[in-house]
């Protein structure tokens, strides 16, 4: 039975969250298909459904201003509808491919080279636009990456900020619903 979903912008972004979460058996991973429609799939959630609901879209920008303006706007259209479940929107910034970039000597591993320092900060920045260019497809890479992390790599990517307030919210949420 599910006590919780977990709504994000697509399958690869689904297939990331569910290898680095522990102990999410019980949450419902749903793929919004675009950054729009799990906006909208989310706030229907929390229309529907009397459980917790956490959002996890893309920021696509590093902007704090817009950032902090969109998390506004989102959680205001959530309380509009909501039944009163928790709902959080988590922003990955800028993207879902951040996470790897949270261990440089991880990433190296991961794709086999080593990384200039130049390389490293555009990383930081626009993750996609590195992974594609020392990759050739972000998609692929990320999917291989995920399939085939050792227990010491997942370990190391389940310290990233945003993993560990997701798994907090989930954890938390799912024990009071």
């Amino acid at each position: 039975m599910s006590r919780a979903y977990l709504v994000a912008e697509g399958k690869t972004d689904l297939q990331i969250l569910q290898r680095l979460l522990p102990g999410a058996a019980d949450v419902t991973f749903v793929d919004g298909r675009g950054k729009y429609g799990a906006e909208s799939l989310a706030r229907s959630l929390a229309a529907t459904r009397d459980l917790p609901v956490a959002l996890v879209i893309d920021a696509d920008t590093t902007s704090e201003a817009l950032i902090a303006q969109r998390q506004q706007d989102l959680i205001s259209l959530v309380d509009r509808v909501s039944l009163g479940a928790p709902f959080e929107v988590f922003q990955v910034v800028p993207s879902i491919e951040t996470l790897f970039f949270a261990d440089r000597s991880l990433l190296e591993q991961l794709i086999n080279r080593e990384l200039t320092d130049l390389e490293w900060q555009l990383g930081q920045r626009q993750p996609r636009v590195l992974l594609d260019s020392v990759t050739g497809n972000t998609v692929l890479f990320v999917q291989d990456a995920i399939a085939n992390l050792s227990e010491s790599q997942l370990k190391t990517l389940r310290q990233h900020p945003l993993i560990q307030r997701l798994a907090a919210f989930l954890a938390m949420k799912a024990q009071a619903a």
